[in-house]
């Protein structure tokens, strides 16, 4: 890793930006903040359709967040990119919280006006998300949504976007009412998991898009019978050729 790192290849950016971007910590070799500026003079000296190809790989491969982000910023010094970053941007950008951390990022040295290649990207980039998406991470940040949308001035597909879009800047679009949602508000664990079920959205086995039992929300005494009873009902699973799980609502009561 080291000898990929003082390469002088962007592909050495690579190994550093894991190790270390990812979670700005220390890395064998080098802290966060000098991986950080090697990173920058590697993206000043590569092509630039290099770079964008290692942010997509970042995003896409790696399932990192900020390091596509870093390289795409990056990348937007460079005279004549704007549509590659533009293009770029469009695709790293996969939660709608990543909207305002871009912008966060871009301005990190000080404000400045965001370049016409970010400006379109990010107007793209928007009109990915839906209310959902949208609502869940409508929250308190350097950069809101609402921001990011007024900067970019991203144009709405059709007129409900242009609807959920009014109850953003009017800050007049409801959140989700989700267990991680409820969790990241600094809600009780215990109360909002029986709210839940006592609304009946927490329904599923596991199921895709269906709800299922948090570890923690569970009282600690009774982990290991929960653990056994899972067990128990797997076997029986495999013989009958039904689910693996219980229902979540079913073992819950059932360990109360």
């Amino acid at each position: 890793m080291k000898g990929l790192w003082h390469s002088g290849s962007i592909r050495g950016a690579n190994c550093g930006a894991r190790c270390s971007l990812a979670y700005s910590g220390n890395t064998f070799y080098e802290k966060g903040n000098d991986i950080a500026k090697r990173i920058a003079e590697l993206v000043a000296r590569n092509k630039p359709e290099d770079v964008a190809a290692l942010a997509r790989e970042a995003r896409d491969t790696m399932q990192l967040r900020h390091v596509p982000l870093f390289l795409v910023r990056e990348l937007a010094r460079r005279k004549g990119a704007g549509r590659l970053v533009a293009e770029t941007i469009e695709h790293v950008i996969q939660r709608a919280d990543e909207l305002g951390e871009f912008v966060a990022l871009y301005w990190k040295a000080g404000k400045e006006p965001l370049s016409a290649g970010v400006k379109r990207g990010l107007a793209a980039a928007f009109t990915k998300f839906d209310g959902y998406q949208l609502a869940k991470y409508n929250r308190e940040s350097t950069v809101k949504l609402r921001d990011v949308l007024f900067l970019c001035h991203a144009k709405p597909k059709n007129a409900e976007q242009a609807a959920l879009w009014k109850k953003l800047v009017e800050n007049t679009l409801e959140s989700p009412n989700t267990w991680e949602v409820a969790l990241s508000a600094g809600k009780d664990k215990r109360e909002t998991w029986e709210r839940l079920l006592r609304e009946g959205r927490v329904t599923g086995c596991g199921s895709p898009g269906e709800g299922h039992r948090p570890r923690s929300a569970v009282p600690l005494r009774h982990r290991g019978a929960a653990r056994s009873e899972t067990r128990g009902s797997n076997r029986k699973s495999d013989a009958e050729g039904h689910r693996g799980t219980r229902c979540a609502a079913e073992s819950y009561g059932a360990a109360r």
